[in-house]
Order: C-alpha cells, then structure tokens, then sequence
C-alpha cells in the first residue's frame, strides 16, 4: 500500500497534490520483508510539507543504525523540516539514542513528541556521545516519554528534550507502568529529575504514574514531590501512587487555583490488589480529599482508587465525601484505570 501511493504522488502532475498533504496515517503491519523500512520512506519523501505524522505498529521496532526498518526511513522523517505533530504507537519501540536525537533536531517546528511505548538505547556500553544530543531548542508544548525501567537512558533523553523546550513545554507525560512496581539503575537520583521540576511552575498537564523504586532515593517513593511542589497553572494531574508522600498530598495541591482535573490511579495485573498498595490505599484521609475540594476552586472531577471506596465504606465515611464532592459541583469517580481522553479538553 505504502509504495502504491508514493508511485501515485510521484506520478506526472502530482507535484501539487505533493505539496498539499499535510497530515499522514501510517500502520505498519507485521511484516519480514527487508524492503519495508524502503517502502515508508518512500512514501514519506513523497510528503515533503507535512505537518503532522502519526505512524502505529502491529510489532516491536527498533529504529536507527542498523535496524530492521533501515537507514532510509530514519533519513526520510529527518527531511520533514516542517513537522509539527509527530506520534508513534506501537507495541515496543527501541530508538538509537543518537539518532533519535538526530531526528527530533531536525524538526525545528516541532510542537507534539508523543511515543508512548519508546525506549531510548545506546545499543554499547553506556558513554556521553552515545547519549541524546540536541543541537538547539525545539517549540514543543506536549511531550509523552515514558519515564520508567531499563538502564534510565529514557531519563536523560526527557531532560535533554525539557531542557531545549523549556520555554513552551505546557504538557507532560512520563508515562505508565502496567506494573506496581519498575526499577530504574543503582545511578537515578533525585538531581536527574531538577529539569523536570525547573518546568513544573508553567506546566498545564502532567502525568507519571509508574512506581519507581531504587536503592538510591532517599526515600525511594519519593521522586516526584520536588515537581509536584512546584506546580504553580496546571489544569490536568494525573499520578499512580508512588513517587510522592500521600499523607501530604492533597494539602500540598490545595493552593492551586487553576487545577481542574486530579486523578490518583493504577492499573494493576489480575484480580487482587497487592498488599502494599492496599497500605497506600489507607494513607488517603476522607477528611483531607474533603477540605481539597472545597478549597480547589476550579476542580470539576476527582478520581481515586476503586479501593479507597471500600476502605472508606468500611470506616462510614464513604457518604461524607460524596456529599461534600456534590455541594462543591464535583464529579466523584473510583476507578483503577485513568482514560487519557480528559486530556483532550484541555
């Protein structure tokens, strides 16, 4: 399909329609042949002005030097110079991180990075040129990169990208963890998420909800509370239940005037609950989402565990909080799994 529609862009007369496709949809289907990787670019050096790229695969890639989908489709997306809005989705994809960061610096107008399912890798042992290098700042405003797992080169990646947007990044996404529990190396630090925390204050939207644990937080779980501390016009929050204190929580967002959505989930694997998220379930006080909502001026809905439900229910208090939540016009939810469609509200 791919090479059917480059051969008819490139047909006689087809500079023009060339030059008027802005926006493109790629799936790309499992398939063996060493001729695919030729083919994408192919179509995408047909598309020479687009704007917007969204590109899916039906299974795990890797992209950069010596990768199955070849050099020509990482030469061709660095040829789009007016790229806006680039998603990739896909079951797993690994990118060189020098030629990822190759790639996002020849997009000058970039606006949107969303790759939920990436991994940055330097392929050799780990050492500063193989690293993410940008060679000016980029005007994105949304960046989805996952934060959690591996060797952590996705965590310098995203603080190489904050640090080169740090002037109109107004939406960020670390990402999920589908389990309770990831790990990052023995080298995290709390000093490798101040990039992140720099560019809280102008944040609108901020996401992470893996649990990360490493040897060398003190404390472990609590990674984020620099970031969430300094959140100053965010509108959307949405966070697991890891990387902060949860006993301070909602005090600590309670001065936030523009906050209107605040969703503390997590999806676990199979039917039970582990019993040590059960513990964090406890550290949610009734009376302190009580006084949140009644001092979060803008807050429209608040989604909390399913489990917190039954612990409150089990102590009588369940009712106090819906109440409360309904004279303060705010829709009440529990839920274990966050749907990022809120999202597009804002």
């Amino acid at each position: 399909m791919a090479e059917r529609v480059a051969k008819q862009l490139k047909a006689k007369g087809g500079k023009a329609r060339r030059e008027r496709v802005r926006s493109l949809n790629i799936t790309i289907e499992e398939d063996k042949s060493t001729r695919r990787g030729n083919r994408l670019a192919a179509l995408i050096n047909a598309c020479p002005l687009l704007e917007k790229l969204e590109m899916r695969s039906d299974e795990e890639l890797t992209m950069g030097k010596g990768s199955t989908m070849s050099r020509a489709l990482t030469v061709a997306l660095s040829r789009l110079s007016n790229l806006e809005h680039f998603t990739y989705r896909g079951r797993h994809v690994f990118c060189h991180a020098v030629d990822f960061g190759a790639l996002i610096s020849s997009w000058p107008k970039l606006q949107t990075l969303v790759m939920p399912d990436c991994e940055t890798k330097s392929f050799v042992e780990r050492r500063a040129e193989d690293l993410v290098n940008l060679s000016s700042p980029i005007p994105l405003r949304r960046l989805e990169l996952p934060l959690g797992g591996g060797s952590g080169e996705n965590l310098d990646t995203i603080t190489k990208i904050v640090n080169a947007s740090r002037t109109t990044l107004r939406h960020l996404d670390l990402g999920s963890s589908r389990e309770f529990n990831s790990s990052l190396s023995p080298a995290f630090t709390l000093s490798d998420l101040s990039a992140i925390a720099s560019v809280a204050p102008q944040l609108h939207s901020f996401t992470s909800t893996s649990h990360i644990e490493s040897q060398s937080l003190p404390p472990p779980h609590h990674y984020l509370s620099a970031t969430l501390s300094a959140l100053r016009d965010i509108r959307v929050l949405h966070l697991g239940l890891g990387g902060y204190d949860l006993t301070t929580l909602f005090p600590l967002l309670t001065p936030l005037p523009f906050l209107q959505v605040l969703s503390i989930t997590v999806e676990h694997i199979g039917a039970s609950i582990p019993e040590h998220a059960q513990e964090r379930y406890r550290q949610i006080s009734a009376t302190d989402v009580i006084k949140f909502m009644e001092k979060a001026p803008e807050l429209v809905q608040l989604t909390l565990p399913r489990a917190v439900r039954n612990l409150w229910e089990d102590c009588e208090v369940s009712g106090e909080v819906r109440m409360a939540a309904e004279d303060c016009g705010v829709r009440l939810r529990f839920a274990e799994k966050w749907s990022p469609s809120i999202f597009e509200r804002f």
